[in-house]
């Protein structure tokens, strides 16, 4: 398995990536790696999108680890998560601000009520 650094690194080369570029099938993989982390690895998908914001705080990362991999560990494993999502949020603004790019997805509907109420408007 890839460790974590490398992992946020690329994750993030990729998705400032021009979406047609050839370049970005050999970074791909990171994208998959934390998808599937987020399934099936959910702690250690939390630990890597934390990773990610304090690694890049730019508003097309916040926008794509919002609305890709932790909505979509939120809608799998949301009740597990969210009190450390509201610790985080008061703590972190950047953290509170990307929460403004999520969707509800498949969420529980108390994680999405929670989550509505830290988040800032959409952006």
């Amino acid at each position: 398995m890839t460790d974590s650094k490398a992992l946020v690194e690329t994750w993030i080369q990729y998705q400032n990536l021009p979406k047609n570029l050839k370049e970005g099938d050999a970074l791909f993989w990171a994208w998959e790696q934390l998808t599937d982390m987020c399934e099936k690895d959910p702690e250690s998908a939390w630990n890597v999108i934390q990773e990610i914001i304090i690694t890049d705080q730019s508003d097309k990362i916040l926008a794509s680890v919002g609305a890709g991999p932790f909505e979509d560990l939120m809608a799998k494993h949301g009740a597990q998560f969210i009190s450390r999502v509201e610790l985080c949020a008061r703590l972190d603004k950047a953290f509170r601000r990307m929460l403004g790019t999520v969707w509800k997805n498949q969420m529980a509907d108390d994680v999405w009520d929670r989550i509505r109420k830290m988040a800032p408007p959409s952006w």
